[in-house]
């Protein structure tokens, strides 16, 4: 009983990391109020939540803003390519299913639903990819796709978590709901580190 209670017991862990969760995900959405950083924070957010998904974690904060400065540049441009890309291809679904009246709509909008879903699952992974690897912005957008294929059934898993995520803050809209997005990417990093891991050289997978 002692020990379920003392600073190396796993009540005091599960606290420490639900606090530790609460505090990224209130990071993340302070700094994706801009719109256009929400890719440098999601980047952010995973670089510090899959090492704490392996017990690694450091200083919250330093690690985030560390890992926010040093992916900017690349991680906004990665988002704003996803941001445009589902966008044009949002509107042309609406376009064809609703406004235009074509005999041939609805199997272009099911062709546009299916690269709507490509690029779903191609998001899913590119910030973590991003967080965890150093390429270019090409060969990151090449791995997230090539991810989403190799990988397809934790794929999915990915996309229903983040799917349920955004449901359960649909369902609590206030702080408290938006604090789930946290708890979801932690779910994803456990998810992330298991795969990625594959990827690592073997000589630092010790560190991993």
């Amino acid at each position: 009983m002692g020990k379920m209670f003392s600073m190396d017991g796993p009540l005091f862990k599960f606290l420490d990391k639900t606090v530790n969760i609460i505090f990224l995900n209130i990071l993340w959405l302070i700094f994706s109020i801009p719109i256009i950083t929400i890719g440098a924070s999601t980047t952010a957010m995973f670089s510090v939540m899959m090492k704490m998904a392996r017990d690694r974690e450091g200083y919250m904060w330093q690690g985030f803003w560390t890992a926010f400065k040093e992916n900017f540049k690349q991680a906004t441009k990665i988002w704003l390519i996803f941001l445009v890309a589902i966008s044009i291809v949002v509107f042309d679904i609406y376009a064809f299913y609703v406004l235009l009246n074509l005999s041939f709509g609805k199997y272009i909008g099911a062709i546009l639903i299916g690269v709507l879903i490509i690029l779903i699952f191609g998001l899913v992974y590119v910030f973590a990819l991003q967080a965890q690897f150093e390429n270019k912005i090409k060969q990151t957008l090449i791995n997230a796709f090539l991810m989403a294929a190799k990988h397809i059934a934790w794929t999915i898993l990915l996309v229903f978590i983040w799917l349920l995520t955004i449901f359960a803050v649909y369902l609590f809209w206030a702080i408290a709901g938006w604090c789930i997005i946290g708890i979801g990417a932690y779910l994803c990093a456990k998810i992330y580190n298991k795969l990625f891991r594959r990827y690592i050289p073997e000589e630092l997978r010790d560190d991993y």
